[in-house]
Parts: structure tokens; sequence; C-alpha cells
């Protein structure tokens, strides 16, 4: 029996919760415990009927884009003045990084794994 599943039974016994239904403690600790991976499972299968798998490799490379156009827009002395730099800037700052300070960029991990990949990268034609 999982750790889980033990400690669950001696909850419901130390409320009383099998007296409802007259059910031992342990079956229903076993019916609550099914129930739960039950639902892990609907919601996986759900995610992958929507197709919005969480990918976390993609997610660290928006996270990136993000941080790093950031740092572009502190450094360049950015002005917005166009719909989508105004959409850029609003995004950023939703995320917290944008306005920056120095002190905020330094904080701020380093993507010194995505700039060694990309440093020879070029635009395809």
């Amino acid at each position: 029996m999982s750790e889980f599943k033990k400690e669950l039974e001696e909850l419901i016994n130390k409320h009383s919760k099998e007296n409802g239904s007259d059910t031992p403690d342990f079956i229903l600790a076993e019916f609550l415990s099914s129930v739960l991976d039950a639902f892990d499972t609907a919601v996986t299968r759900r995610t992958k009927w929507y197709g919005t798998d969480f990918d976390q490799e993609r997610m660290e490379k928006l996270t990136a884009v993000a941080d790093i156009l950031s740092r572009i827009y502190y450094h360049g002395d950015f002005e917005i003045e166009t719909p989508n730099e105004r959409t850029i800037a609003g995004l950023l700052n939703e995320l917290g990084l944008f306005p920056c300070t120095e002190e905020d960029i330094i904080k701020r991990p380093d993507y010194d794994i995505f700039f060694r990949q990309f440093r020879d990268y070029k635009q395809p034609k």
C-alpha cells in the first residue's frame, strides 16, 4: 500500500468518514486514490486532445526570447512607436521584464547555451 493511501485511510478513520456509507476506511481510501488517478489520466488525455501538451524546452526558449528582447530594448534606448513595438513592450511589461534596470538584467540568467548555439546563425533565404 502506498504511503498516500495509508495516510488517507487514517484520515478517513480519524474523522469517521466511513460511517456514512458503512464502508471500511481502506476501501474508501483505495476508491478515492483511484478517482485521483483517473482524473490525472483524464487531464492528460484532454491536454493531448486539444493539442496543448506542455513543452518545457519550448517554454525555456520563449522565456529566453522575451528576456533577450527586453535587454535589447534596455540597451538600445528603445522608444515605443509602432503597434508591434507596443504589443511587445506590453507583453514584456506583464512578464515583469520591461522596463528594467541594469541591476535587473544582471540578476537574470545568462543564455550562453543559446548564444553559443546560434552564434553563426544565418537567416534562411
